[in-house]
């Protein structure tokens, strides 16, 4: 099982979306937030090798204290930075480092059956570099009989 330890930090950004219809696996929580890195977080592959799940929440991380993620949490989707099409070449002549920085535009990337260096690459793309330094994650998380009830 591999695990990375994203050693991040939470920002007061999140929302809770409730899914539930009354099946075993198919009744879940939806819970979406945003993270300043480091977010605080070990994640791993769960043990079918089709999700990452949240191994590990870092004591004083930004994760713990936002209060919001378990153990266990399906990373569902998170926050990728891609380049944009149509600028390629517009900067060829101006030499390394010239490049400015407006060819790259952040979305929600789908992590569900993806491998988790999959995962990681896209967690991975969130860079300071290019001024980010926050990561988005929609977690599902399954109720258990007991909390589907009480909804």
């Amino acid at each position: 099982m591999k695990a990375f330890r994203a050693a991040e930090t939470s920002a007061e950004t999140s929302a809770e979306t409730a899914s539930a219809p009354p099946e075993d696996r198919s009744s879940f929580r939806l819970i979406q937030i945003t993270l300043k890195k480091p977010m605080g977080l070990v994640l791993a592959d769960n043990k079918t090798r089709t999700n990452v799940i949240v191994e590990e929440i870092v004591p004083g991380g930004n994760a713990e204290k936002s209060g919001k993620i378990q153990v266990g949490d399906i990373v569902s989707r998170c926050s990728a930075t891609v380049l944009k099409d149509g600028m390629e070449g517009k900067y060829e002549k101006e030499g390394y480092g010239q490049r400015l920085y407006t060819n790259w535009e952040k979305i929600m990337f789908d992590c569900e059956g993806e491998d988790f260096d999959t995962v990681m690459k896209a967690l991975s793309s969130n860079t300071e570099r290019w001024g980010i330094f926050d990561v988005t994650l929609e977690l599902k998380r399954y109720l258990s009989q007991a909390a589907k009830e009480s909804n």
